[in-house]
Formats: structure tokens, sequence, C-alpha cells
């Protein structure tokens, strides 16, 4: 039977946190880029996808939606879900 290199497999950290917050104001201290948006099946509301502005290269990005109640009303909070390392670099004066 033919060898095969044993793979290592990579999974980024993930940290999810459901908050209250107003979605527009949303805010952690860091600064982000919007790079996209997405609709999500079973959701009314769209999933916004961020990227970390720190001038070197900060791979945490961040994904926010707004969460629905069963029968598709706004439940009122923000699923907000980081994805990466965390970041190693200090929050940018405010």
């Amino acid at each position: 039977p033919p060898t095969f290199p044993s793979m290592a497999l990579t999974v980024p950290a993930r940290s999810i946190t459901l908050t209250k917050e107003d979605f527009d104001t949303l805010d952690d201290g860091y600064r982000w880029r919007k790079y996209g948006q997405k609709l999500v099946r079973g959701s009314p509301h769209p999933r916004s996808y961020y990227k970390c502005t720190y001038t070197g290269d900060c791979p945490v990005r961040r994904h926010v939606e707004r969460t629905s109640n069963p029968d598709g009303s706004d439940s009122g909070q923000v699923l907000v879900t980081y994805e990466g390392e965390p970041h190693a670099h200090p929050r940018p004066p405010a």
C-alpha cells in the first residue's frame, strides 16, 4: 500500500460571544475593516465579516450577526465570533 506523509491540520482559535450590545456601536477596543457580508440560511439577518486594521499582519477576523427568535423576530442579541490567534499587539489609542 502507498504511504502518505503525515499532515498536521491547523484549526484557527475561535471565540464566540453573545451580547445585548447595539450592533452599530459594538466596540471591543480594536479597529476593524468590513470586508464582506453574507446572507445566512434560516436567518433574516446577514453576517458581516471584519479584519483587524492593525498596521502589522494581524490574523484576527471577526464575524458579527444578529440572532433571531424562533418566530424570525429580532432577539436583540448579537453573536460575535473571533477567529485566529489573540491579537499580538496593543489596542489602538481611543
